[in-house]
């Protein structure tokens, strides 16, 4: 066998190995997303805002969002990975920072139309009536 033969076997052995596969910690940090979670407080450019009162973000199997964040309820395919929540509404792409995540509250940050936001939420039981949550963005 020369070398280029090798060189070809270690390669695809080495690549067959790479994967996309979550971690074990992204895996159980993605599993406790799941569930319905409420907005408890929003900030826009670090100031408090109500414009998004009644925001909620429900997180299903397998990678499914329903969310009003765009004003009705609409369910999307999202991803998490490092630390962030990625989707697509209406052709625009959202990527959301987990800052804290536990049992009962998850905290986000994003930017939109160029204004940083925080996101805090509690885990809830009920799903939040299913309307617009105030004024567009």
């Amino acid at each position: 066998m020369n070398y280029a033969s090798l060189f070809l076997v270690v390669l695809l052995v080495g690549c067959g190995s790479c994967t996309d596969e979550p971690t074990p910690e992204e895996d159980q940090l993605g599993n406790q997303l799941l569930g319905h979670w409420t907005l408890t407080e929003a900030t826009r450019n670090g100031q408090p805002t109500e414009s998004l009162q009644g925001l909620f973000f429900e997180f299903e199997e397998p990678n499914s969002l329903t969310t009003n964040i765009s004003g009705a309820p609409a369910t999307v395919t999202y991803k998490y990975e490092e630390g962030t929540i990625s989707h697509t509404l209406n052709g625009i792409e959202e990527d959301f920072a987990v800052k804290t995540l536990t049992d009962s509250v998850l905290v986000l940050t994003t930017k939109m139309r160029s204004y940083p936001f925080v996101f805090s939420f509690e885990r809830t039981q009920q799903p939040a009536p299913e309307e617009g949550h105030g004024e567009e963005i």
